[in-house]
């Protein structure tokens, strides 16, 4: 019977003692468990403010861009306003030479070639009028390539002609009309 008891208390300490192992396990599980749930929520946290951060990030790039459009919209319009302006001032130059005498333009005429030097006579203060020269020098320039290719399609045909009389008079070249018989001919026809 003692040994029963002894055997019983024994089983009852060992259980005892796996009931605390196992609760121990269970709380160290829920501390494993709580802290993964922390952890999930700082992660999160964490995304959340990556997210934000990149967030604003997209948007000081926006503001940034829409920033740079605008001011180039604005350089734009202040450019054309510019070139407006220039415009004007050359139509008032303009009308302003018409309307001078008529003693300005006849002392232009009688001046000397020698005095236009390296610059020509039709230009303004020193310097080519480009914007009216360009015409003529395409013009110039497709009649000198028309001249060119004519020229050139006239050489290859005479070129061809030449050397096709030269091969007829070769003292080596065959007859031009011979007929080469290659069996018996058929007899002519009779009506």
């Amino acid at each position: 019977m003692k040994e029963r008891e002894t055997d019983r208390q024994t089983d009852r300490q060992t259980d005892r003692q796996t009931d605390r192992k196992k609760e121990r396990q269970k709380k160290k599980e829920r501390q494993k468990k709580k802290e993964r749930k922390n952890d999930k929520k700082e992660r999160k946290k964490e995304r959340k403010k990556e997210r934000k951060k990149e967030r604003k990030k997209k948007k000081k790039k926006e503001r940034k861009t829409e920033r740079k459009k605008e001011r180039k919209k604005e350089r734009k319009k202040e450019r054309k306003k510019e070139r407006k302006k220039e415009r004007k001032k050359k139509k008032k130059k303009r009308k302003k030479d018409r309307q001078r005498p008529l003693s300005d333009s006849v002392g232009f005429a009688v001046r000397s070639h020698a005095s236009w030097g390296l610059h020509g006579p039709f230009c303004k203060q020193g310097t080519w009028d480009l914007h009216q020269s360009r015409g003529v020098t395409a013009a110039g320039i497709a009649f000198l390539a028309i001249v060119l290719t004519a020229l050139f399609i006239l050489g290859c045909w005479y070129y061809r002609k030449r050397s096709g009389y030269r091969m007829i008079q070769l003292p080596n070249a065959p007859p031009a009309y011979e007929k080469i018989t290659t069996g018996p001919s058929p007899p002519p026809y009779s009506p």
